[in-house]
């Protein structure tokens, strides 16, 4: 089977996979286009011991999967606008993360006052 066929038989399911998987309507487009580029660099290693459309199913499962994750990273707030250097420091440093780091920061900048919010930093 060529690629062509495969596309023009199966273009519509996996774009029906990749939307019920959470693909955004404005990427699934591209995320079938990777979906198809995918199955274009592993044809050789299809071996026709499960369907196509199951093989095609697994493709779709880690491309949506990946895209859901690159998804939820853009969707983080930036960090660096929180705190700048502080931030480095304290991820540098590896001991506090997430909600924590941040409500001990700020408790510590209260207490210090405007003018001393370095003295956070060094406990």
């Amino acid at each position: 089977m060529t690629l062509e066929e495969i596309f023009e038989e199966n273009a519509a399911y996996v774009w029906r996979v990749l939307r019920r998987l959470g693909v955004g309507e404005a990427d699934v487009e591209d995320v079938c286009q990777e979906v198809f580029l995918t199955v274009h660099r592993k044809l050789d290693t299809f071996d026709g011991s499960s369907a196509l459309r199951t093989w095609l199913y697994g493709i779709c499962l880690r491309l949506a999967s990946e895209y859901r994750q690159r998804r939820r990273r853009r969707q983080l707030p930036h960090r660096g606008r929180l705190v700048g250097r502080e931030w480095r420091q304290l991820r540098h440093r590896g001991r506090l993360v997430g909600r924590e780091w941040r409500f001990r920061l700020d408790r510590e900048r209260l207490r210090a006052g405007d003018g001393r919010r370095d003295r956070a930093l060094q406990e």
